[in-house]
């Protein structure tokens, strides 16, 4: 393993922590003391995001460490992990418009 993958490999550590602390703190345990830390926000320290707005953000968090283990790793198919993460990206488009007009309200 190369001095890269490693970082590359810590990276992808980092986004899977934040993408299960979020789905920790958002269905698991509601009153969880990491909730101000891993809540699911479009801007820091803004309003939080609705259940569909966190599971996007998680979903698009998760699939982006997948990206990133398998690139990581030297893997020949990681450029198909890209594809969850197109789609997270859509949804978390998509959830970031309902809760703009939710706000409007």
């Amino acid at each position: 393993m190369t001095h890269t993958q490693g970082h590359i490999i810590a990276v992808a550590f980092i986004f899977f922590i934040l993408g299960m602390g979020m789905i920790y703190v958002t269905w698991l345990n509601p009153s969880s003391r990491f909730r101000p830390i891993f809540r699911a926000r479009w801007r820091p320290f803004g309003r939080a995001a609705s259940k569909f707005g966190a599971l996007a953000q998680s979903f698009t968090l998760l699939s982006l460490a997948l990206a990133s283990l398998l690139s990581g790793l030297g893997l020949p198919f990681a450029r198909f992990a890209l594809i969850p993460f197109g789609i997270g990206v859509v949804a978390t488009g998509f959830a970031r418009l309902g809760d703009l007009r939710d706000d409007e309200i």
